[in-house]
């Protein structure tokens, strides 16, 4: 161990960031006392946390392996009709939903829970909403086809609720007043383990 050195933390086999101690008085090289030191890591969430899952909502083709290995995305048609997502994890999930256009007054809604969010906007051809129900990420955002965002957060329909994915069996409907053939929603979401 070389305390003058800067150290790699990696996350998920990723670089995240270089960690290099700090010490209040000069270390030569003929001098070098012993200084020991901790490092403290602090989550925001108790969970183990698998990687993302993004759903296309209709008829599922999974696209997984054994074991413990996910793909990143599974594929689904799209289709208006009710999706059951099954949560596998321990906690409940925040997902984050996108709806492609174009469509009018976009929602989407978990029977098994009773929350329904509505977006009273217009998607325009070549772009989509993004709705993000995280616990204190909470947003709701229009992606253009130029690559501006517009802040939509004010037009979610009065009695609306952000959707949130229970552990187990979950039941989405997506529609909009007015969608094309081609508009669509996908569904983003992870899932958390209390234990391996």
């Amino acid at each position: 161990f070389n305390p003058l050195a800067t150290y790699r933390l990696y996350v998920n086999e990723e670089y995240y960031l270089d960690v290099r101690m700090s010490v209040g008085f000069n270390l030569s090289e003929k001098e070098l006392p012993f200084v020991g030191f901790g490092v403290t890591f602090i989550a925001d969430n108790p969970f183990i946390q698998k990687v993302a899952e993004t759903i296309k909502m209709g008829t599922e083709i999974p696209m997984k392996t054994y074991p413990f290995v996910y793909e990143d995305t599974i594929i689904y048609s799209i289709s208006a009709e009710e999706m059951e997502i099954i949560v596998n994890g321990a906690a409940d999930t925040s997902p984050t939903i996108r709806f492609y256009g174009p469509a009018t007054m976009p929602y989407v809604e978990n029977s098994a829970t009773g929350q329904k969010i509505t977006i009273n906007t217009e998607i325009p051809e070549n772009a989509y909403l993004e709705i993000i129900s995280g616990y204190g990420k909470k947003s709701v955002k229009l992606h253009l086809a130029d690559g501006t965002v517009q802040n939509a957060f004010s037009k979610i329909a009065e009695g609306s609720e952000f959707i949130t994915l229970q552990a187990g069996y979950n039941f989405l409907t997506y529609g909009a007043e007015t969608m094309s053939e081609q508009a669509g929603a996908e569904v983003i979401y992870n899932e958390y383990y209390s234990n391996i």
